[in-house]
Parts: structure tokens; C-alpha cells; sequence
């Protein structure tokens, strides 16, 4: 009998479900063993998502779970995120007090005594404001239409300053429908212009006087005016409406009504007046509070003051106009006729 080796078995082909299940296996081998050997934090293309953007940890600060070693090695690795700040909600001052929100001009009617004596001209007062006055306080800028009179051109130098308080209702035109730039400024319009400026309340109507009629269209103003102290009457008991104030009149009731103390270097702040000397000793402390606070405006030479000049329709909107920059009214308007310490 020939002796032979018995006939190998062929192994079988894999079929098509044994090649999947190998290709899985392969994966998920490979996958352990990569997230078992890569740094812990690390992120597969540095910090980078799948979409190109920062990853959330990076983006937000917050560390996402985990475990709890990898948690402990993010969080002392990832530094604490800044706190957001609503700009609407009341911060707290270093002191621990609430910083309080924008405060309108306090009204003043009332508050300020009549000076009876002095060397005041006796139809403007001048009171003593004091450590009483109210401290101006920045308020929300007021949005008004700019208007247009057709007696005030592009290239006058007081139109930036008319067409917002116009707009603000603060002066208004005349009979015609023009503002009469030139024209000017008599006491009923000023004090009308000066209760708007100061929010300054209508009285009740007492204190009239017999030169302004229940008709006069001032008559609220005035009485504002005077029971507040920034106005009175002449010593014949009348008001005077018509008649027309001077520059520095202006500037020295803007002065108390807004309650700004003269600068200790008042002598030296005047100095940027050529014709300085003009100015009367009452008024210095005044005008050159005005002088600091930028509400001084000359045309056409911005160096010289003309205190005792009559005041016109458009030097008064303008001192009224630096009054709303003053109270955060109103943006600052470019002009070289404005005066900067």
C-alpha cells in the first residue's frame, strides 16, 4: 500500500459580514487606543471644532464634563471668564454704594432769596447760590428738529446755535416767521427762554405785575422767573417786558440758574477778554464761571466780551445753546466763536 498524506482542507472565504465585523473591530481598537495615549484637554485640531469656530471651552470659558480628573486639569488650565455688565443696570461704586442714574436739572422756583441791596443792576437779580445750588448733572441728550427761519442763512455764524433751540422750543420766531437774529433780546423773551432752559415750574399767577397783561404770552415765564429770584422788577414796581437786557445780564442769571461756582482763578480766566476791564467787579465771578464752562460766545472777534452791549436774538441762542452742552443736552458745536479757556 502506497503510503500519502490525507488531502488538506481549503479553508472558506470570509464572507462579507465577517470583513465588516473585522473593519469595526480594527476602528474601535485604533480609537482607544488613540484617546488612551493623546494629552488630556487637548482637542483633536487645537481648539478648533469640526466647523472651523473656537471650541466651546475656549469660546465660553465653561469646562464640559468630562471626568473628574479632566475636569481639574481644564479648570486649572482655563483662567475665570469676565463678568458681564448690563450698561442698563446700576453698578456699585469701589464703596459699595449704588451709582444712581442720570439726574435732571433740579427746579430752582423757590429756592434762591432776592438780593435787596448791592451793586446788582435792579433788573436782573443775582442770588447767592451757595452750598444749597443744585450740581449740574449730565442728562440724556434731547433729540429735536433743527429749524429754519428764512432770515437766517447757511453761512450765518449763529445758525447751528438758532436751529436747535428753536427746535427746542427754547426761543421762538416772531410775529412774521422770522427769528430777527439781530433783533434785540427783550426781558419777556429771556425770561421765557430761561424757564425752559432751567425747568423752572409756572406759578400759580400771584405776583403779577402791572405792566404784563393776563394776556402777554410770557406772563407764566415771568412770574417763574421772579418767584425764583433770576428776575425782578424795576423800582416803580414794573417788569419792563420790552425792555431789551445786556450780554453779561445774560450770562450772569445763566450762571446762578445753573448753579456753577466761579473758578478760583477768576482774575486770571478773564484775561482772555481784550476789553475784560468792562466787566463790572459784581459780575466777575459770574462771567468767568461762564468763561470756564465754555457758555461764552463772541462775535465776531472771540476775544473781545462787549459785556455791556445789548444782548441780540441770536448771541442769547447761543449762550442758551452752550447751556444744553452744558446739561448734556446737546453735542458741542465746532464754532471759533466759542470761548475755551
Amino acid at each position: 500500500m502506497t503510503n500519502s498524506e490525507p488531502p488538506r482542507r481549503r479553508r472558506p472565504a470570509l464572507t462579507l459580514d465577517e470583513i465588516i465585523a473585522c473593519i469595526v473591530a480594527l476602528g474601535t481598537m485604533g480609537t482607544i487606543f488613540y484617546f488612551g495615549t493623546r494629552p488630556t484637554g487637548q482637542s483633536w485640531f487645537k481648539g478648533q471644532s469640526w466647523f472651523g469656530a473656537t471650541s466651546t471651552t475656549q469660546q465660553s470659558g465653561v469646562v464640559p464634563p468630562l471626568n473628574s480628573l479632566g475636569n481639574q486639569a481644564i479648570a486649572k488650565a482655563t483662567p475665570n471668564p469676565e463678568p458681564q455688565v448690563n450698561p442698563l443696570t446700576p453698578r456699585n461704586s469701589p464703596s459699595g454704594e449704588t451709582l444712581p442714574s442720570v439726574v435732571p436739572l433740579i427746579p430752582l422756583a423757590g429756592s434762591l432769596p432776592i438780593p435787596s441791596s448791592g451793586t446788582t443792576p435792579q433788573n436782573l437779580a443775582t442770588p447767592n447760590i451757595g452750598a444749597s445750588s443744585p450740581i449740574v448733572s449730565p442728562s440724556p441728550e434731547v433729540t429735536s428738529p433743527v429749524v429754519s427761519f428764512p432770515d437766517v442763512q447757511d453761512n450765518y455764524w449763529a445758525k447751528p446755535f438758532i436751529g436747535v433751540v428753536a427746535g427746542q422750543k427754547l426761543m421762538t420766531a416772531i410775529a412774521d416767521g422770522r427769528f430777527a437774529p439781530d433783533q434785540a433780546m427783550t426781558r419777556a423773551d429771556f425770561a421765557q427762554a430761561l424757564q425752559q432752559v432751567l425747568a423752572l415750574p409756572t406759578p400759580d399767577g400771584s405776583g403779577n405785575y402791572p405792566d404784563v397783561g393776563t394776556n402777554n404770552p410770557a406772563i407764566g415765564s415771568i412770574q417763574a422767573v421772579t418767584k425764583a429770584g433770576f428776575m425782578k422788577g424795576y423800582p416803580d414796581g414794573q417788569f419792563k417786558p420790552n425792555q431789551p437786557v445786556t450780554r453779561q445780564d445774560v450770562l450772569v442769571t445763566l450762571m446762578s440758574g445753573l448753579g456753577l461756582q466761579p473758578p478760583q482763578d477768576a482774575p486770571q480766566v478773564l484775561q482772555v477778554f481784550q476789553d475784560a476791564n468792562q466787566i463790572p467787579a459784581w459780575a466777575n465771578g459770574k462771567i468767568a464761571a461762564a468763561t470756564a464752562n465754555n457758555l461764552v460766545v463772541n462775535y465776531p472777534d472771540v476775544k473781545v466780551l462787549q459785556p455791556q452791549k445789548t444782548a441780540t436774538r441770536a448771541e442769547v441762542a447761543a449762550f442758551l445753546y452752550q447751556a444744553l452742552v452744558k446739561q448734556g443736552k446737546a453735542k458741542p458745536v465746532n464754532s471759533p466763536y466759542v470761548v475755551k479757556k
